[in-house]
C-alpha cells in the first residue's frame, strides 16, 4: 500500500491501542476510518488521524491538528500531513522538505503520544467509504 506515513514501531503499536480504545472493528482490508483524538490536558487541541486497515495493521495515511482555514493561519505550532496530496507543512514554517519529513513526524507523534498517556483521551470515529479507482473523495460522516 502506497502513501503510508512512516510511524516508529512504538507509535504503531499505540495506534492500535488508540484504534481499540474507539471500537474500531474493521471487517474488510483497505477500510479507512477518522480518528479524532483530543488530548485532556489545557489549551489540547483535536488532532484528526486517517487510518486504513492492511488485515494485520493500522496504517497512518495523514494526520492534522488544524481545525479549520481560520487557525491553520494562527502563528501556532500544527502539522497538517497527507503524502498523496504531497501536503505536509507546520503553519507558519511553510513546507517541510522531504529530508526532514520523518523527524517532524516522528517529534509530533511522540509529543501526541506524551500527552495522551500524561493526561488521558478522549476519541471519537468516522468510518469512510471505501477508496474508489479513480480520485479520492473522501467525506466525513458525522
Amino acid at each position: 500500500m502506497t502513501n503510508e506515513l512512516p510511524p516508529s514501531h512504538y507509535s504503531r503499536q499505540w495506534l492500535g491501542l488508540v484504534a481499540a480504545k474507539a471500537k474500531l472493528q474493521p471487517t474488510r482490508r483497505g477500510e479507512r476510518w477518522l480518528l479524532h483524538l483530543t488530548p485532556c490536558s489545557p489549551n489540547a487541541r483535536t488532532v484528526t488521524l486517517h487510518l486504513r486497515w492492511t488485515g494485520e495493521l493500522w496504517q497512518l495515511l495523514s494526520l492534522t491538528n488544524a481545525e479549520d482555514w481560520r487557525t491553520m493561519s494562527q502563528p501556532v505550532d500544527e502539522i497538517c500531513v497527507d503524502p498523496k496530496r504531497q501536503c505536509f507543512w507546520r503553519c507558519q514554517a511553510g513546507p517541510i522538505p522531504l529530508s526532514e519529513q520523518p523527524r517532524v513526524l516522528g517529534s509530533f507523534l511522540a509529543d501526541l503520544q506524551r500527552t495522551c498517556i500524561h493526561h488521558g483521551y478522549r476519541v471519537e470515529s468516522d468510518s469512510l467509504p471505501q477508496e474508489e479507482a479513480k480520485g479520492d473523495k473522501t467525506t466525513d460522516r458525522r
